[in-house]
């Protein structure tokens, strides 16, 4: 059962090696980029695939929050799915348990759920992630098509990289990752 997970310190925690992340949880929505690989060991970053998470929940978790937990906890909150009514629910419940396993349960704020309905929209490829490919790869052209075959996942991380504030780090090794693999051009 999920609630008798014990809380190691990261320091003690089984460091997951790099590049195998993936194959051990088996779902797209716990997936870890490439780019990403660097968080495969520590989690001391929030993954994309916890941001969609978060965001599907419409809910915000600060960088501190997430790092006040234990590396057991952040794993947890990576495999664990959010999809449907019933496991965003489950996701909340869990998150505010392991945050107020820290001491502290305020971390978390409100976020409006319009915040997601552009990757979630399979009816045009969003104007940011246009622009953005547009700077960052001009030989590069995602159609519709190509947008639609795209994983929940890969549509959030490309709309959430796009994005003013992030300073654009890490979309163009996601372009090469989701969009340069195949013919989704």
């Amino acid at each position: 059962m999920v609630e008798a997970i014990t809380h190691r310190d990261d320091q003690e925690a089984e460091k997951i090696p790099s590049g195998t992340w993936n194959e051990l949880v088996g779902s797209d929505s716990s997936r870890l980029f490439l780019f990403e690989s660097d968080l495969a060991s520590s989690l001391r970053r929030v993954p994309l695939a916890v941001r969609r998470k978060l965001d599907r929940c419409d809910i915000h978790l600060s960088l501190m929050g997430w790092q006040r937990m234990s590396k057991v906890a952040r794993t947890e909150l990576l495999s664990l799915p959010a999809d449907s009514v019933c496991e965003r629910r489950y996701y909340i419940t869990r998150l505010q348990q392991l945050l107020r396993a820290t001491g502290r349960g305020d971390e978390l704020s409100n976020r409006s759920s319009e915040t997601h309905s552009e990757w979630l929209d399979l009816t045009r490829v969003p104007e940011a992630v246009q622009e953005e490919l547009a700077r960052a790869r001009p030989d590069l052209n995602l159609s519709l098509a190509g947008w639609v075959a795209l994983s929940e996942l890969e549509r959030f991380a490309l709309v959430k990289l796009s994005r003013p504030g992030h300073a654009n780090r890490g979309f163009g090794l996601l372009v090469a990752e989701v969009l340069e693999s195949d013919d989704r051009k």
